[in-house]
C-alpha cells in the first residue's frame, strides 16, 4: 500500500513524514478499526504487568476497541494475544522488514494475528530490513499513528515506549498510564508519565477513546 493511495490508514497522514508504503500481512482485505488504543509497555513485564493486561484487555475490545502494539515480547505480545483470545481486532506493528519475520522470536503470534482474519501485520520498511534503533522509532511512530490513543501499563524510565507516547502527544493523542509500585523500576516510567500529565489509569472505566 502506497501512500496517497486508496485504503492508506488516515491516521498515519498526520505524520511529519509518513511512510511512503507499507506492506501488510493479513488473511484477506484490511479494514482498518474505527477506534483503536495502542496498548504497550516493557519487554521485562512483571506479574502485575501481566495482570493489569489480562484484566483491562478484554474489557477494551468488549468495547469496541482495536489493540495496537509493537509485536514485542512483554506487555506487547501479551495485550495481543488477550486481544484475540478475546475474540478482538488487533494490529501488529513491525520493526523490520516483512521478509525477516522468519527470523522473529515472536513469529507464532505473528502467523496468528495474520491469519485471524481480525487483524493484520504491518510494516514501513523494505522486505529486507533489519532491526536497528531507528527502526524501532520508526514502528513507534507508525503505532501512534494508527491508535486513537496510547495506554502504557508498564515501563521503565528509558523504555522505548516513551518515543510512542511522544509521537502520540505530538499528534494531539491521549496518553494513559497505569500507576505502579514506587519501588520497581519497571512502574518509574508510567508514574513518571503521571507526574508529566498523562491520565492516571486503575481500571478500563476511566480510558474514553
Amino acid at each position: 500500500m502506497t501512500l496517497g493511495s486508496e485504503g492508506y490508514p488516515g491516521g498515519l497522514l498526520h505524520l511529519k513524514s509518513p511512510p511512503k508504503q507499507l506492506t501488510l500481512v493479513a488473511a484477506g482485505a484490511v479494514v482498518w478499526p474505527k477506534k483503536s488504543i495502542a496498548v504497550i509497555g516493557s519487554r521485562l513485564m512483571s506479574d502485575y504487568g501481566r495482570n493489569v493486561v489480562l484484566d483491562f484487555v478484554p474489557r477494551l475490545v468488549k468495547q469496541g476497541l482495536c489493540i495496537v502494539s509493537g509485536m514485542a515480547e512483554g506487555v506487547d505480545a501479551e495485550a495481543q494475544q488477550a486481544a484475540l483470545k478475546a475474540g478482538g481486532q488487533t494490529i501488529g506493528v513491525l520493526g523490520f522488514g516483512i521478509a525477516r519475520l522468519t527470523s522473529f522470536s515472536n513469529l507464532a503470534l505473528c502467523k496468528r494475528v495474520a491469519v485471524s482474519g481480525a487483524g493484520c501485520l504491518v510494516s514501513p520498511f523494505e522486505a529486507f530490513t533489519t532491526a536497528s534503533k531507528y527502526t524501532f522509532l520508526e514502528r513507534n511512530k507508525i503505532i501512534a499513528g494508527l491508535a486513537d490513543a496510547i495506554l502504557v501499563i508498564e515501563a521503565s524510565r528509558k523504555s522505548g515506549c516513551m518515543s510512542t507516547v511522544d509521537a502520540a502527544l505530538e499528534l494531539g493523542k491521549e496518553a494513559f498510564a497505569v500507576p505502579g509500585n514506587v519501588f520497581s523500576y519497571l512502574s518509574m516510567g508510567t508514574n513518571d508519565l503521571i507526574k508529566q500529565g498523562a491520565k492516571p489509569v486503575t481500571c478500563v472505566e476511566d480510558i474514553v477513546v
